[in-house]
């Protein structure tokens, strides 16, 4: 990925906890007959400092995922259209601000059952904090075989690339009218504009 010096970003905590907040990403991969994604959330295993996650047995993608290429995991936040003018500053051209984090790494096939459950059970609990809501005792039998269904795995963070633009490269005038501009606008500019303040106080 392309990444201007005023873009990268390198903290650790700061590329976790995005990883964290913005899990469902874009895994792509070579195969034989071209390149290959499957949309999926991939959970940061901060102990091991892994990604976790699973794709369907019937999608043909995880049978070129273990043959010892890199696959790529594309993480995206939030992002929105900047307009010149936002910016005090003349001239300017339109351009799109946003946060994006690449991880490419050799995924690794989990394959023992009781640990393709516990991989399972780590993305289920990320997302629903009581799944005993649903899943009841009479359905062991039904999740059981809906196991061999599945094929999970988890991606080392070999090699971590985040890009965060969002207007550094600006004077502070011209990136305080964007962020007035943004937190006015639509729903994904103030979303941007909400990620862009506690950017902020994360480097203060």
């Amino acid at each position: 990925m392309y990444v201007p010096t005023s873009f990268r970003e390198e903290r650790d905590e700061t590329i976790l906890s995005f990883l964290e907040q913005f899990p469902f990403a874009t895994l792509v991969s070579p195969t034989e007959n071209g390149i290959v994604a499957t949309h999926l959330p991939l959970v940061l295993d901060r102990s091991r400092r892994s990604l976790v996650g699973h794709v369907a047995h019937a999608n043909t993608q995880w049978q070129s995922m273990f043959s010892g290429n890199a696959s790529l995991a594309i993480f995206h936040g939030p992002h929105a259209y900047i307009s010149p003018l936002m910016y005090d500053s003349s001239p300017a051209v339109p351009t799109w601000n946003y946060a994006a984090i690449h991880v490419t790494s050799t995924p690794e096939l989990i394959e023992e059952p009781s640990a393709v459950a516990a991989a399972v059970e780590t993305v289920v609990r990320r997302f629903d904090h009581d799944p005993s809501r649903w899943r009841k005792p009479e359905h062991a039998d039904f999740l059981e075989k809906l196991l061999s269904g599945i094929v999970a795995f988890e991606m080392p963070l070999a090699r971590v690339e985040a890009k965060f633009k969002l207007g550094q490269n600006r004077s502070a005038a011209d990136q305080e009218k964007m962020l007035a501009s943004l937190s006015a606008g639509d729903d994904e500019s103030q979303n941007l504009a909400r990620f862009i303040e506690a950017y902020r106080q994360g480097r203060s």
